[in-house]
């Protein structure tokens, strides 16, 4: 299994990252740099293309990456995007300090920018990706404790619906299946479930991903479990990952347990969903828990591999 890690470039990194996983032995090889850039904060890949954020001096955009090499990069004016997606032959992007969304058609590795939106000020655009379910895009906008969602409409994002959370919620990240949308709020650290209805979304619960007397409270990361029975959350200031089963009558909270390091970003799950893999940016390294698949249990650190100041990681 091919893994690729976006990192922060502020201290000894130098971009982006790529190692080899053994799904049957939880081991790492292979580690080495695949692209020197700035700052790759976050990825999107199909097949051999990746789409990466990146950094470059004063400007901040996104790169076009294929085979070891950059074909094509998008700049713009200040700070970089924290969050970029592939769908439908497009590409979005999400700018937290701006507040906007940029969407490019991606036709024969060659990008061309085609819509932008910018909300009203005060947003902070966090998550922009598509449900294959609904078949729109969703939205996250931690700043305004929203969610939205849009029609795609001749290659162009046209709105469908707003939904609010409870003020100081911060949405940061969804996870999608076929009867129900999660969202992990940053701020909050709450875990929201949504069911898909004809005329939009019907909040279904919201779950505390940590014990209520827990103070350090910074949603980061959301995965679904091969299997779509287990989900899994990351809290970046608490070091900790929360595991809950889902059934018929909502979330089920089985697990809050450490993050091997410090500050999990990220983590994926792998396809056998055998093994979670946590990117912890501030101890520069990503641990690897067994997974027990009956139960969703993470279990015992099982091995380490350093990269500096992951912050994504993708299969």
């Amino acid at each position: 299994m091919k893994l690729y890690f976006g990192t922060y470039t502020k201290k000894t990194s130098h971009g982006l990252y790529t190692a080899d996983f053994d799904e049957q032995t939880g081991e790492f090889s292979h580690l080495q740099l695949y692209q020197e850039i700035g700052s790759p904060t976050y990825l999107s890949r199909r097949e051999t293309l990746i789409i990466s954020v990146f950094k470059q001096g004063d400007d901040g955009g996104i790169a076009l990456l294929k085979d070891g090499k950059c074909l094509e990069t998008q700049l713009n004016p200040g700070s970089a995007p924290c969050y970029v997606s592939q769908f439908e032959g497009l590409v979005a992007s999400a700018n937290y300090h701006t507040g906007t969304i940029i969407l490019y058609s991606l036709d024969h590795d060659h990008l061309t920018e085609i819509q932008r939106v910018t909300y009203e000020p005060g947003s902070h655009a966090h998550f922009v990706d598509y449900n294959p379910y609904t078949q729109t895009v969703f939205v996250c906008d931690l700043g305004h404790d929203a969610i939205h969602e849009y029609y795609l409409v001749n290659r162009r994002l046209v709105l469908k619906q707003t939904i609010r959370t409870e003020a100081n919620d911060g949405p940061r990240h969804l996870a999608f299946d076929k009867e129900r949308l999660y969202c992990i709020c940053e701020l909050s650290s709450q875990i929201l479930t949504y069911s898909y209805k004809e005329d939009g979304l019907a909040l279904l619960e919201r779950r505390d991903m940590l014990d209520p007397e827990e103070k350090r409270r910074s949603g980061a990361a959301i995965r679904l479990s091969p299997d779509g029975q287990f989900l899994y959350a990351s809290n970046r200031q608490g070091d900790t990952l929360t595991v809950f089963r889902s059934g018929p009558e909502g979330l089920t909270k089985v697990q809050e347990t450490g993050c091997g390091g410090v500050h999990p970003r990220d983590f994926i799950l792998s396809s056998n969903g055998q093994w979670v893999l946590v990117g912890n940016m501030d101890s520069d390294a990503v641990s690897v828990f067994k997974r027990d698949t009956t139960t969703g249990l993470i279990l015992e650190k099982h091995s380490e591999l350093a990269v500096p100041e992951v912050v994504c990681i993708i299969g």
